[in-house]
């Protein structure tokens, strides 16, 4: 048995219509009070300070019944969950709140196959100030948890912004370490959920540390799970703490002076036959004691340019698995897998570029997970590939239902007032998951109902009336 959607549904949205009247109606008044000021001479104004003084709190006095649909909606939210776990199994929620009520009602419908109409996030690509010397990147994702928001792609609870990242302590003035330099991770201002100009930004202020090579075998956002993943130790042409499971040291694996940064990096040729396979073993004294967790967003990133010979041949993957599969291979959002062709235009060329992708981990994470570098398909003969700055590391996520940030380091350390900007983008399609954010603050939680894309969902927006 489940809660009958219908019903629930139908009553919210009303809930949620009759809000939305309030907030016009709110509106109206300040529009009204804005045409009456109008007919005014700013001399006479004074004729009218009595309305002048009074139009916001009679605003306000509406925010009351605000409230009261509010506390409704919570109350009718959290006793139909309730009645139908009592009629269903004898017990009701453990604990009468918002939270577990809506944590069922997502439960219940995952495994019902309902769904509410999609709201599609767009991340613009970062853009770095005109004066900056530093010349990595800032990354974000929206993706959703996979347990806290089943079958939706990004959090819809996402706000429409403009993101922007300052350095605000590098190595050249402040004394922070170099390739680990402080930033300021900031939104556009937020509003109270039930004022009628809401959504606006998400008000965040998050400071952190560039994710670098250098700080690594950790466990925490920022902190690169790998070791030796700057290549600055190597035994005889081996990367130190890596497994060469396919080729021979010294000839299709070296060491080479010509790095990202520091003094070494990887060089990987290529004989038009060997598929070439390192690997490194996570949570093991012989690999990295870094791990990583389920649910939970990453930044995978390395540097790579090749040698003189043109390719004709290859493709270079980089990636994590349990052994058996790329994590999340299933999921083309979140797969934890950077592959690049010789044929894409551009993808290496003879000079360092930054690779990045965000992913995320499965729900669950088997033992003995491991990441990859693999020529899954062999580089022709005289190709050689140069590999330095090989991060994987937990994603920054301020708030549970907001934005996943990291800041990446490049070949030039970042300076103070260094600046970056992206712009996210909610198209609000979805209603029901914008207006239980309102009503029920899935943000801060980190829930969402689950959702369809493709117009399939089974309970329509249409019933907020």
């Amino acid at each position: 048995m489940a809660v009958t959607y219908s019903t629930l549904f139908t009553r919210l949205g009303k809930l949620f219509g009759m809000a939305s009247v309030i907030r016009t109606h709110q509106a109206a008044l300040r529009t009204d009070f804005a045409d009456v000021l109008g007919a005014y001479t700013a001399a006479d104004s004074n004729m009218i300070g009595t309305l002048a003084n009074q139009i916001e709190q009679r605003i306000k006095d509406s925010s009351r019944l605000l409230n009261v649909v509010k506390t409704d909606a919570e109350n009718t939210l959290i006793e139909m969950v309730d009645d139908d776990l009592i009629a269903t199994y004898g017990s009701g929620l453990d604990n009468k709140n918002v939270q577990n009520a809506l944590r069922e009602l997502i439960r219940q419908m995952d495994a019902n196959s309902s769904s509410v109409d999609g709201t599609t996030i767009t991340i613009g690509t970062s853009t770095a100030g005109g004066s900056n010397k530093g010349d990595g990147t800032l990354m974000l994702s929206a993706l959703a948890s996979q347990v806290y928001a089943p079958d939706v792609v990004d959090y819809p609870s996402v706000k429409t912004e403009l993101i922007r990242a300052t350095c605000t302590q590098d190595s050249y003035k402040s004394g922070t370490s170099e390739s680990a330099e402080k930033f300021l991770i900031e939104g556009q201002g937020s509003l109270n959920r039930l004022e009628d100009l809401w959504p606006k930004g998400s008000g965040i202020k998050h400071p952190l540390y560039v994710a670098s090579p250098n700080r690594e075998q950790g466990s925490t956002p920022g902190s690169n799970v790998l070791r030796n993943s700057n290549f600055e130790s190597f035994t005889s042409n081996a990367p130190d703490h890596w497994t060469i499971v396919t080729g021979t040291a010294g000839s299709d694996v070296d060491e080479v002076t010509t790095p990202y940064t520091g003094t070494t990096a990887l060089k990987i040729t290529g004989d038009g036959s060997t598929a070439v396979k390192l690997t490194q073993a996570f949570n093991s004294p012989s690999g990295t004691l870094g791990t990583i967790k389920p649910d939970t967003p990453y930044t995978l990133s390395f540097a790579l340019r090749r040698g003189s010979t043109a390719m004709s041949a290859g493709n270079l993957k980089v990636y994590v698995t349990d052994g058996t599969a790329v994590l999340n291979n299933s999921d083309a959002n979140r797969k934890m897998e950077i592959s690049i062709n010789y044929a894409s235009i551009g993808a290496i060329t003879t000079t360092y570029q930054l690779k990045t992708l965000a992913c995320m981990t499965p729900a669950a994470i088997t033992k003995g997970a491991y990441i990859v570098i693999e020529t899954d398909v062999a580089f022709n003969t005289g190709v050689e590939l140069y590999i330095d700055n090989l991060v994987l590391a937990e994603m920054h996520r301020p708030v549970a239902g907001g934005l996943a940030m990291q800041m990446i380091g490049g070949s030039t350390d970042f300076a103070t007032e260094d600046t970056f900007t992206a712009q996210v983008t909610n198209n609000g399609e979805g209603a029901f998951n914008t207006e239980f954010d309102r009503f029920f603050d899935m943000t801060t939680k980190g829930y969402a109902l689950p959702a369809n894309y493709a117009g399939s969902e089974t309970i329509n927006d249409s019933l907020i009336s």
